[in-house]
C-alpha cells in the first residue's frame, strides 16, 4: 500500500500505518474473504454466498499466553511532540493481541514490563484450514497503543509438539519473547447424538471444559423498525441452561457495531459493488423512482423480510432496517443437552451512536429469540422472527434474524507420528534404490542408445 500525507507534522506513522492496515482489513477486506483469504462470489440465483463465507471449520486451536521477556520499553524511543515527554513516566502495561483470520482476542495488560499471565490467558479460534492460516501475535501498551513486537506463525507450526510445552515466539523487529502453549482439536466428522455424550477434555485451561463446540453464525437481521439512515446496531449472543425461573448464563459475548440502512441504500450499495449505477444506464433508460424500484427488488432478493414486515413496507412505505453482520462466534459445552441459546438485538435508545464522547447512551432492545438447542443440532440456516419491541405507533416488530448454530464434538489432539527406527531403515533404502536407477539411466544415455530403459543386470 502506498500513500502520500500531506499536512501531518509530528505523527508517528508507524502507527498511522498500522491503524490504516487493521481499518482496511476489519472493515473492507474481512467482509468478503472466507478464511484464509479467500474471496466468493455465488454462480447462479441457488448458490448461497453465506455459507461460502461461512465453512465448516477443521476444529479448535486453543493458544494459552504464559509470559513475554525481554521486551522494549515504550518510554526510550524518540518523542515527536513535547507533549509526550509527560508520558514517559508511565508504565509500561504490555497485552498480547491474537489474530486468526478475522477472529482476534487480547489478553490483559500486564503490570509490567515483562509480565507473567501464568495459565490464566486462555484464548480459542476456529480454524478453517490448518496448513495455510497464519496466527499474527501483537503485543502492544495499553497506554500509547505503540507496538513493542509482533509475530507471524504457521497454525501448523504450533502443534508441533505436545500440549503442554512451553515454547518462545520471537518478536520483531524490537526483540523479546512471547511464550506460550498451543493444542489443537479437531472436529469430528459426522456428529450424533451419541458421539456429542463422549468427553474429550482439554489439556490447557479448565480439565473439565469443552467437550463439544458451539459455533453459532449471525448473518444479518432484516425488517427493524425505522431509525435515523447509519444508526448503530448491535447484538448480545448468550448460551444458557435451565427453566426461566432458574436459569444460569453460561456464557455471553457481544457483537461489533454495525450501521444499520433501508433496502433501498443497500440495494445501491449491492448494485454499485457489482458496476451498474443509473449513471452507467443513463437517465433517459431509467427514471430515477425506476432506479429505487430495482434497488430495493435487487435488495430483497437476497435479503427477505417476513410477511408482517413486507406489509409494512409496500402498504405503509416504511423504512425497515437491516443490519448485516457475518459474525461467528464460539462456546465451549460440557454437553449439547438442556442448553438454550438467546440473541437480542439492540441500538442506542436516542441519536444514531452508541456512544457520544465518553458518554454511553442507554441502549434500547429491538427484539430477542430463544433457540433450544437440543431442537437445533443439524445445522441448518434458520430465520426466526424476533420478539419484544413495539413502534411509536404500537405496531409489533416483524424482524426476523438469519442465523446457523452448528454442535460439534471435539476430538483428542492427534499425537505426531514418530519414524521408527524400521521406517528410517526403509527410507534409506528407497534413497538409495533411487541413487541406482539415476547412475544406470545416465550411463544408458552415454553409451548412444536411442531408447533409454532399465532392466536389472544378469
Amino acid at each position: 500500500m502506498h500513500s502520500t500525507l500531506v499536512g501531518l507534522l509530528s505523527v508517528k506513522m508507524d502507527r498511522f500505518k498500522e491503524t490504516m492496515i487493521q481499518v482496511l482489513r476489519d472493515r473492507i477486506i474481512a467482509q468478503s474473504a472466507v478464511l484464509p483469504n479467500r474471496f466468493c462470489m455465488g454462480v447462479g440465483d441457488c448458490m448461497d454466498d453465506l455459507l461460502l463465507r461461512h465453512w465448516h471449520p477443521e476444529g479448535v486451536l486453543r493458544v494459552c499466553i504464559l509470559k513475554a521477556q525481554g521486551l522494549s520499553n515504550p518510554c526510550d524511543v524518540k518523542w515527536y511532540m513535547p507533549l509526550r515527554s509527560s508520558w514517559a513516566a508511565k508504565k509500561a502495561a504490555p497485552c498480547v493481541e491474537l489474530a486468526l483470520g478475522s477472529a482476534k482476542s487480547q489478553t490483559k495488560s500486564g503490570c509490567k514490563l515483562n509480565p507473567d499471565w501464568g495459565e490464566t490467558e486462555v484464548h480459542d479460534f476456529l480454524v478453517v484450514d490448518l496448513q495455510k492460516q497464519k496466527m499474527n501475535v501483537v503485543v502492544r501498551d495499553a497506554h500509547t497503543s505503540d507496538i513493542l513486537g509482533r509475530a507471524d506463525v504457521q497454525v501448523s507450526e504450533l502443534l508441533q509438539h505436545p500440549p503442554n510445552t512451553e515454547r518462545g515466539l520471537p518478536l520483531d523487529p524490537k526483540g523479546g519473547t512471547v511464550y506460550f502453549k498451543a493444542q489443537w482439536r479437531p472436529f469430528a466428522r459426522e456428529n450424533n447424538r451419541s458421539a456429542l455424550d463422549e468427553k474429550h477434555w482439554w489439556d490447557l485451561g479448565a480439565p473439565a471444559e469443552g467437550s463439544v463446540q458451539l459455533i453459532a453464525d449471525i448473518f444479518h437481521v432484516s425488517g427493524l423498525h425505522p431509525a435515523e439512515d447509519g444508526t448503530e446496531h448491535w447484538f448480545t449472543i448468550s448460551v444458557s441452561r435451565g427453566s426461566t425461573g432458574a436459569r444460569e448464563t453460561l456464557h455471553q459475548q457481544e457483537s461489533s457495531t454495525q450501521a444499520g440502512h433501508e433496502a433501498l441504500v443497500h440495494g445501491h450499495a449491492m448494485l454499485k459493488r457489482l458496476g451498474i449505477t443509473s449513471n452507467a444506464l443513463g437517465h433517459d433508460t431509467i427514471s430515477a423512482v425506476e432506479w429505487a424500484r430495482l434497488s430495493r427488488a435487487v435488495w430483497r432478493s437476497k435479503v427477505e423480510v417476513s410477511e408482517v414486515a413486507a406489509k409494512e413496507e409496500q402498504e405503509k412505505n416504511k423504512k425497515l432496517v437491516d443490519v448485516l453482520w457475518d459474525s461467528t462466534f464460539c462456546f465451549p459445552l460440557d454437553v449439547w443437552g438442556e442448553k438454550s441459546v438467546q440473541v437480542s438485538v439492540w441500538r442506542p435508545a436516542r441519536g444514531k451512536s452508541r456512544q457520544v464522547g465518553r458518554e454511553c447512551l442507554p441502549p434500547r432492545l429491538l427484539g430477542s429469540v430463544e433457540l433450544c438447542l437440543e431442537k437445533h443440532l443439524d445445522g441448518h440456516v434458520l430465520t426466526v422472527p424476533l420478539h419484544g419491541d413495539v413502534d411509536s405507533d404500537g405496531t409489533l416488530c416483524g424482524a426476523q434474524v438469519k442465523l446457523r448454530l452448528r454442535v460439534c464434538q471435539l476430538l483428542s489432539q492427534p499425537k505426531p507420528r514418530n519414524r521408527t527406527a524400521s521406517m528410517r531403515t526403509f527410507q534409506r533404502i528407497g534413497d538409495k534404490m533411487v541413487g541406482m536407477c539415476a547412475v544406470h539411466l545416465r550411463g544408458k544415455e552415454k553409451e548412444g542408445s536411442g531408447m533409454v530403459s532399465f532392466a536389472p543386470d544378469e
